[in-house]
């Protein structure tokens, strides 16, 4: 699956759908592989590498050091939560001094109390004293641009007021790392990694 950590799309929707489908077709045999960011293995950084890379590109006409926002879409899963925050921990110890502040964001959260494991959202983020004047990164842990993280989406609209706000506030967003070549290997190790255990 192409998903960054375990999405309730893999943990309960796929799993009903291959039971139902095992109702029809008894021979039927599923392996689910593990998401792009597997918490059963903390220091794998790949993926972390790969949002390096596209921060350190967008770098690269810039001054001073930025400060860095990874910025997710929200979940209401709060292991997905956790993998932002353990993909920001390790992204913040690769910039090292190429950055000034790291700091993990969701783009929109559901309004219950039990879903705060979003905060900060992106809006309040860009309001936090070291992320609210100079130049702000938005690095995006998106897979593709889409009406969220496209030019012009929910995300630039976002910048966009931030930046009303707070004349002295200049954002940069990176781009989505689904056309990362560094996405292949992970897959390829999912992959095998899946083959090697029992069917659904």
């Amino acid at each position: 699956p192409l998903f960054f950590g375990p999405s309730g799309a893999l943990t309960e929707y796929a799993p009903r759908r291959i039971t139902a489908l095992k109702v029809k077709f008894p021979h039927l045999r599923v392996r689910l592989a593990s998401p792009l960011v597997d918490m059963t293995e903390p220091h794998d950084q790949r993926m972390a590498a790969i949002l390096e890379d596209r921060v350190r590109t967008a770098l690269a006409a810039e001054g001073a050091p930025p400060a860095v926002i990874l910025d997710d879409h929200g979940s209401p899963v709060r292991g997905v939560a956790g993998v932002r925050d353990h993909l920001a921990l390790q992204l913040q110890l690769r910039l090292g001094t190429a950055a000034r502040a790291v700091c993990a964001a969701s783009m929109e959260r559901r309004p219950e109390p039990e879903y705060s494991f979003n905060e900060p959202l992106l809006e309040h983020a860009l309001a936090q004293p070291g992320f609210d004047v100079g130049t702000v990164m938005v690095a995006l842990l998106f897979l593709s641009p889409g009406r969220h993280a496209g030019p012009g989406g929910d995300i630039a609209q976002i910048c966009a007021a931030a930046q009303q706000r707070q004349p002295r506030l200049q954002t940069v967003m990176t781009d989505p790392v689904g056309s990362h070549p560094g996405l292949i290997p992970i897959l390829v190790d999912r992959v095998r990694a899946a083959l090697t255990r029992p069917p659904l």
